[in-house]
């Protein structure tokens, strides 16, 4: 072999330091990424989260993503629970029949002539604080077609006037009517006028007897057959001419329903009575004995509120009697039709 001579070896020398030194600068490289790869710690992958389901939210309900200002409908208010309602009270009706005080009608009884005793008829007046006048001012225009057309009938003449009434503090009211009051009739017609007009005062609790005058003046009896009028007279001066049972209320043809209220007065045998209540069809809707509050010779009063099932509609019958004490037999009977309504 032959040797190099000494530029040659200065070359190789040269070069070979030079690729030493490339190698030795990529290691360095290698070592820093291999020595920062140690450094930072490597984190374990999670393991995925399960997928929540989809929640869905009302059309009407704007997303908590949405921009506030391109929401444009109001806020809904929550509800907050309502408390019991208080009922209140409503207003009574201006057309309320009351003590007659301002109301524009106010309902009366007028007592006429039934089977020749005495009898009840309703009327409804002008409402004013005198409701015993407009009450006696009614009794003395006589009967509505429809009391005639139930068999109802009057003792009071045509042409018969009221003339004043003034109500004392004893509870005595002073009748003035006019001289045609005492024209005409027998004795049992002269009675019977005077018993329709104090049977019609008194039903007012303030009004207890009644004094009559005629044309202004006392006189001590009326009529050709001398009716005694010197002192004031009462329903018990009367009750002869009273039927055993009197029905007040309700008088005949007026409306009645459930609970029927059924209320008069009574002198039977034992203060007892028998009730039955028959409807449009005929079909009987109640049956019941009733006791008032004395009989065998004293009057007594009734007041019933009775439950009935009501099925038809229209005019019935409410009928009262006495049980004769002898046989059984039914005495004393009222039969008053009514206006069935449910």
């Amino acid at each position: 072999m032959r040797l190099l001579n000494g530029s040659s070896r200065v070359f190789i020398f040269l070069a070979l330091m030079l690729a030493a030194t490339v190698v030795l600068a990529a290691c360095e490289d290698e070592i820093e990424d291999a020595v920062d790869d140690m450094a930072t710690p490597t984190e374990a992958p999670a393991d995925d989260p399960p997928t929540p389901e989809p929640v869905e939210t009302p059309a009407d309900v704007p997303d908590a993503t949405d921009d506030a200002d391109d929401v444009d409908e109001e806020p809904t208010a929550t509800p907050v629970p309502a408390e019991d309602p208080t009922p209140v009270p409503a207003e009574e009706s201006d057309d309320e029949v009351d003590d007659g005080e301002g109301s524009t009608s106010h309902s009366v009884l007028v007592y006429v002539v039934r089977n020749e005793e005495i009898g009840v008829a309703s009327r409804d007046i002008a409402g004013t604080p005198e409701v015993a006048t407009g009450a006696i001012n009614e009794l003395m225009t006589g009967l509505t077609p429809y009391e005639h057309d139930l068999g109802l009938s009057t003792a009071i003449p045509e042409g018969a006037r009221l003339l004043d009434v003034s109500l004392q503090d004893d509870g005595t009211l002073i009748v003035d009517v006019s001289d045609d009051f005492q024209a005409g009739g027998g004795s049992f017609s002269m009675q019977m006028r005077l018993a329709q007009v104090v049977f019609t005062a008194t039903q007012f609790d303030t009004i207890d007897r009644v004094q009559f005058l005629i044309e202004g003046q006392n006189v001590e009896t009326i009529g050709g057959e001398g009716v005694m009028v010197a002192d004031p007279l009462t329903r018990d001066d009367f009750e002869d001419l009273s039927p055993a049972i009197l029905i007040e209320s309700p008088t005949p043809g007026a409306e009645v329903s459930s609970p029927i209220q059924l209320s008069g007065t009574s002198n039977t045998f034992e203060a007892n009575m028998q009730i039955e209540i028959i409807d449009a069809a005929g079909y009987e809707l109640y049956r019941d004995f009733a006791t008032a509050t004395s009989g065998s010779g004293t009057r007594g009063t009734f007041d019933l509120s009775l439950d009935v099932d009501i099925q038809t509609e229209g005019l019935g019958q409410i009928i009262m009697f006495e049980e004769s004490a002898e046989d059984g037999s039914r005495i004393n009977i009222v039969e008053i039709p009514v206006d069935f309504r449910q």
